[in-house]
Order: structure tokens, then C-alpha cells, then sequence
């Protein structure tokens, strides 16, 4: 849930990372950066990319995850980790892991021994869609 891509709206997914924490269970943020230009964008978006609109741009702050649902002494986004594949460490319990397309599991890590998942997110028929039909 990148700041890029929220409503001023609440939303709940800060009660869900904060359960999993207190329970010591990990939570894995799936995070999309958009290249300045598009050019690692899926082809639905990647005309208004082209056009100069940013979304999610590696280094601004609307790449970040929205306000608090990372630990509060998270570092900021490492893009040139996320980019490169490799999961970036949030916190005790917490992993930032890129994902080149809308769904979670098209060419991304899979260091992190995972068999059991609970989804939240935002734009149900987007990108948590997608995830949940690709786990």
C-alpha cells in the first residue's frame, strides 16, 4: 500500500500488521516502483508513465508505504535492493519484497520460506486479486 495509491480514507491493514507483529508472525509488504518513463510498467499503465505522470517512483515519498504499516523505525525503501530482487529487511518481523507485475508472485523472491498467507491491500480487483489467484 504505497502513499501513491491510498484515499484520505482509514484503512484497516494497520490493525492486521500490528496483530502479526504482537504474534510474532512476519509481514511482507509487496511493493510495485515504477521506473521514471514507465519502462518496467505493464502495458496498462505504462502510457500515462510515458506521458510523465509519476506513481510509486523509486525514491519519492509516494513510493513509500503508507503511514503506518511499517515499524515505526523502518528504514525508507531501498530501491536499488527491491529492483534487484532481493528482499530489504522493515524491521524484527517486517520484509519490503518487489513485484514487477500486479500479482505478488510473477518473478519475485522466494527466499523467505513462506507457506501460509493472509492477504490485505487496497483495489481488491487489481492487485490483491491477482495476488490471491496467483498464490
Amino acid at each position: 500500500m504505497h502513499r501513491d495509491f491510498l484515499s484520505e480514507a482509514p484503512h484497516g491493514v494497520r490493525r492486521t500488521v500490528s496483530a502479526f507483529r504482537a504474534t510474532g508472525r512476519p509481514v511482507v509488504h509487496v511493493v510495485r516502483l515504477y521506473e521514471e518513463g514507465g519502462g518496467n510498467a505493464d502495458l496498462v499503465r505504462r502510457g500515462l508513465l510515458e506521458s510523465g505522470l509519476r506513481i510509486a517512483t523509486p525514491g519519492t515519498p509516494g513510493s513509500e508505504p503508507a503511514d503506518g504499516i511499517v515499524p515505526e523505525a523502518a528504514p525508507a525503501l531501498d530501491p536499488v535492493l527491491l529492483l534487484s530482487g532481493r528482499p530489504q529487511r522493515l524491521g524484527p518481523y517486517d520484509y519490503a519484497v518487489f513485484k514487477p507485475r500486479w500479482g505478488a508472485f510473477y518473478r519475485t523472491c522466494r527466499e523467505l520460506d513462506v507457506d501460509t498467507l493472509v492477504f490485505a491491500g487496497c483495489d481488491l480487483p487489481n492487485c490483491p486479486r491477482a495476488s490471491i489467484v496467483q498464490a
